[in-house]
């Protein structure tokens, strides 16, 4: 029997977490440092947030993943994702607009800079499906995701994935599953397809979903075909 002696030293303390500048910014379509929606759906970029990468496993969504938090001025955001250096977040449908907030995060005592974010009433962004095309949006027609393999066409109905639409009525918390019912947007959506005016049927919360919205429409007459068609979509400004 070898007997030899090691040295011990103290934990590793974790790493203080960062929140990157214009790291703030739509977990649909991100754009560095660009104003954030009521009841949107965010991703946080930085560094030191997590040993783990860690998804919420149940709704309402937590506040709290795994000693991490995210507070916007003084409102705890619910988490649906946390990693290393990514964090999603769900802003709530009453967070004070159009001025600058300090956005903190929280890793077991460890409380980053604030980083100023700015919430505006609404603003959509599409959710993008890069494995198609690097701006295909998640829009589904009749029978699939409307692509150069399944386009739709002139008179089909179409769903819209998105996030950002802003507050919803009735109201509901920010961060539950959306019910299997109607929780339409507060402020009227337009949305052209091709430069052309859609009829909106429905704009509002997706239902079994958290923090995501759809709009139904039907494509509009007059659209030119084509595997990049513009969609664009208006609220509130």
């Amino acid at each position: 029997l070898d007997t030899v002696n090691v040295q011990i030293g103290p934990a590793a303390s974790a790493s203080s977490p960062n929140v990157f500048a214009g790291g703030v910014g739509s977990a649909a379509d991100s754009s560095p440092g660009a104003p954030v929606a009521r009841g949107g759906l965010i991703a946080i970029y930085g560094s030191g947030f997590s040993d783990v990468s860690q998804r919420a496993t149940a709704v309402p969504l937590p506040s709290q993943i795994a000693g991490t938090s995210v507070s916007l001025g003084d409102q705890p955001l619910p988490l649906l994702y946390l990693s290393p250096g990514q964090i999603d977040a769900v802003i709530p449908y009453d967070a004070p607009a159009n001025f600058p907030l300090l956005l903190t995060v929280n890793r077991g005592g460890l409380i980053s800079p604030g980083a100023a974010v700015v919430v505006s009433e609404a603003r959509p962004a599409v959710f993008l499906q890069p494995q198609v095309s690097a701006r295909q949006g998640a829009i589904v027609g009749p029978s699939a995701l409307a692509s150069p393999q399944t386009p739709v066409r002139s008179g089909d109905q179409i769903v819209i994935y998105c996030e950002g639409l802003g507050p919803v009525s009735p109201e509901l918390s920010a961060g539950s599953l959306t019910p299997d019912s109607l929780f339409q947007t507060i402020n009227p959506v337009y949305v052209t397809v091709g430069g052309q005016d859609a009829n909106v049927e429905f704009a509002g919360l997706a239902p079994g979903a958290v923090a995501e919205y759809q709009i139904n429409l039907t494509v509009p007459a007059g659209v030119t075909p084509g595997d990049s068609v513009p969609v664009v979509i208006k609220v509130a400004g």
